[in-house]
């Protein structure tokens, strides 16, 4: 004797359709039952008058309408970059701890490269600086002043108290 499911209709249907047919109703309930008037601007609809019923007049007085103005979004900035790395010649490399990165010249639209070496104390003082690559005048300008102000940190007490040199590249960049 031969068993036969209970629930023939169910034979050959997997778990997912089971939960796709309850989804397909609600969407197509959505679709056709829910009145699409007002539903983008959020106010209330009233329904449709009958044709035979005539229009009734407006109480509330409209306001004049204004001319609309078309608003431009803002043009963005191009964006700076200033990149810079620090290479000492022989001896300790010792970090920047105080002083800016030079900062994109007013003025200046284009890419540069400033090279600059550095006489730094013991201390950490810039002692001088000499530009060694001539470049962008604003930008090595920039370069120059800004690099005159660092500070690095000192020697440690262990090695030999003398002036250390590097040299610092410096590239600007508009995109």
């Amino acid at each position: 004797m031969r068993l036969e499911p209970a629930h023939r209709l169910l034979v050959g249907v997997n778990g997912a359709s089971l939960v796709s047919v309850p989804l397909a109703v609600l969407l197509l309930f959505f679709v056709y039952l829910v009145p699409k008037h007002g539903a983008e601007t959020g106010r209330a609809v009233s329904p449709p008058l009958p044709s035979s019923a005539a229009p009734v007049p407006s109480v509330v007085s409209e306001a004049p309408r204004q001319r609309q103005q078309t608003i431009m979004p803002a043009k963005k900035a191009p964006a700076v970059r200033v990149l810079y790395s620090v290479r000492w010649t022989g001896g300790e490399i010792r970090r920047k701890i105080a002083g800016s990165i030079p900062h994109y010249p007013a003025g200046f639209s284009g890419e540069a490269m400033s090279r600059v070496e550095l006489v730094v104390s013991a201390a950490g003082n810039v002692r001088s600086a000499k530009l060694l690559q001539i470049g962008n005048a604003l930008c090595d300008e920039v370069t120059l002043r800004d690099a005159r102000l660092w500070k690095f940190q000192p020697l440690p007490p262990r090695q030999k108290r003398a002036d250390q040199h590097c040299v610092l590249i410096v590239s600007f960049t508009r995109k």
